[in-house]
């Protein structure tokens, strides 16, 4: 490694942190979690999809991270 080229993220809980985010704020999760990170949003979460809460997500393979904005 680099200097500060790379970063490690640290492993978060997936669901609390998606529900916790404010409407406009950015999460950074690790790659390794993406496939979890998706099936919550689109299966764990529906009754809060069903609500309007609305998340985007965003992977950057280069970083190691997939990035989810709350947009709703």
């Amino acid at each position: 490694m680099e200097g500060d080229m790379e970063k490690v993220v640290e492993r978060k809980p997936v669901i609390a942190t998606l529900r916790n985010m404010k409407v406009g704020s950015d999460e950074v999760f690790n790659i390794d979690q993406k496939i979890t990170v998706m099936n919550t949003i689109t299966c764990r979460l529906d009754k809060e999809r069903r609500n309007g809460m609305k998340w985007t997500c965003i992977s950057d393979r280069e970083k190691g991270v997939i990035i989810v904005t709350r947009v709703s």
